[in-house]
């Protein structure tokens, strides 16, 4: 722990269930490195580069991720509670797979535009004026109590996901604003295809309950 590893070029490194708690990573090159289980708590991952990177079930508690380049990374599982970015230079989240993580901590301006949300838990993060254009935060947990003024929802699948506590103004899947509509939120201004998804989830047992009654 506590390792100075600032701006090594580690990409592609094997460091699967490695112990690096406080460990110093400022500007280092892990694109596409193997992180599995990995323990990054405290860590500095200013300006880190994280491309393509696995850290399927790694620990981020507490760390610093001002400038972090998650893009394309798989975090799914992964611990990502307490985030610290004291510099507000936002971390990049672009089309990485966060399903089933905990993200949390002072992710304000985050782009996690082209990301999978699915199942997240967002509860308890910053995320005011982020990017979740295109994401995929169907069945996110939390989002609605989550701070993200000014975040940016555009062409964002929300299917199963409560859109009426959202903190306003955000832009809503469909482009307008939520500021501009009567009820403050994005009720009724979701995609096509986040409703029918919705309805896909609703239909599905139905029918199958139909054909099991039918073979009766």
């Amino acid at each position: 722990s506590g390792h100075d590893l600032s701006g090594m070029d580690l990409s592609g490194a094997d460091l699967r269930e490695a112990t690096l708690i406080g460990a110093d990573l400022t500007g280092a090159n892990l694109t596409g490195a193997r992180l599995g289980n990995i323990d990054l708590s405290g860590a500095n991952l200013a300006n880190t580069i994280l491309a393509d990177a696995d850290l399927t079930d790694a620990v981020l508690t507490g760390a610093y991720v001002d400038g972090s380049d998650f893009s394309g990374a798989t975090l799914a599982g992964t611990t990502l509670t307490g985030l610290l970015n004291t510099t507000a230079t936002p971390t990049t989240f672009a089309n990485a797979t966060l399903s089933g993580a905990t993200l949390n901590g002072n992710l304000v301006g985050a782009n996690l535009s082209g990301a999978n949300l699915a199942g997240t838990d967002v509860s308890t993060a910053t995320l005011t004026g982020a990017n979740f254009t295109r994401a995929k935060l169907s069945t996110a947990i939390g989002l609605a109590a989550a701070d993200a003024t000014g975040a940016d929802f555009t062409e964002a699948d929300l299917a199963g996901v409560d859109v009426s506590g959202f903190s306003s103004p955000i832009t809503c899947p469909d482009g307008t604003t939520s500021s501009s509509h009567s009820s403050q939120d994005c009720v009724g201004h979701l995609l096509a295809n986040s409703f029918a998804g919705l309805e896909q989830s609703i239909q599905a047992p139905i029918s199958a309950n139909a054909t099991a009654i039918d073979a009766e």
